[in-house]
């Protein structure tokens, strides 16, 4: 077993199952916040995308965060930096907890949806003043942009 653990019960045949579809919204989580795919070169042997954001998480989180979440944010910024980083460490250890190897050890589907929903609520919370404060001004500057052409 190397890098193609995305449907790992699926494609040693076992049934459809809650728990498969956990194992695929975890890994899909993983990919998303990190950028990096299950079947990237460098997961090899026993290094996959589940181990190598285990050991990054959660301290060294922002070293493994996909790059391109910074684009509309100020990265050098510490108090979105910060709320960056408790949201990253929220999702990925959700991630985490979905893509656990042994189906009995991940969380129920129920549970994973609940830590979805409470993770963009925090998310909505730390960031919709300084979001809509940023938003208002690329408004601005792309309607004088227009207005220039």
């Amino acid at each position: 077993m190397n890098s193609c653990k995305i449907f790992v019960e699926y494609g040693e045949g076992s049934a459809v199952s809650t728990l498969g579809d956990v194992y695929s919204l975890g890994i899909l989580l993983l990919e998303m916040f990190t950028g990096m795919s299950p079947t990237d070169d460098m997961f090899r042997d026993s290094l996959d995308l589940h181990s190598f954001s285990e050991a990054a998480h959660p301290d060294r989180i922002l070293e493994i965060a996909d790059p391109t979440l910074w684009v509309h944010v100020d990265a050098e910024d510490s108090i979105t930096r910060s709320r960056m980083q408790e949201c990253l460490i929220s999702v990925i250890g959700l991630g985490l907890s979905c893509s656990k190897h042994q189906p009995r050890e991940r969380m129920p589907i129920q549970d994973a949806a609940l830590k979805m929903h409470a993770i963009r609520d925090d998310a909505y919370q730390m960031f919709s003043g300084s979001l809509s404060v940023d938003m208002e001004e690329e408004t601005k500057q792309i309607s004088s942009d227009l207005k220039q052409q």
